[in-house]
């Protein structure tokens, strides 16, 4: 192999390296995003009550015992 041939195969894998860096480098953007959104909704879901009766500040009886007087 001449001396030319091996230059051009060394910036070629130089090339290669940098292309999967940058590849690698958005791939890890993308990811983290995602995580990041994850963790955003889990914080989110743990600080929002499922039960519809613990979005008031009072009790179903006494919400109706406000009716009834």
């Amino acid at each position: 192999m001449s001396q030319e041939e091996q230059s051009v195969k060394d910036r070629l894998e130089v090339r290669k390296s940098q292309a999967n860096a940058l590849c690698q480098s958005g791939i890890t953007t993308e990811l983290l995003d995602v995580i990041i959104g994850f963790e955003a909704l889990e914080k989110f879901r743990r600080a929002t009550p499922t039960d519809p009766n613990k979005l008031s500040n009072t009790t179903p009886n006494q919400e109706r015992n406000q009716w009834k007087s």
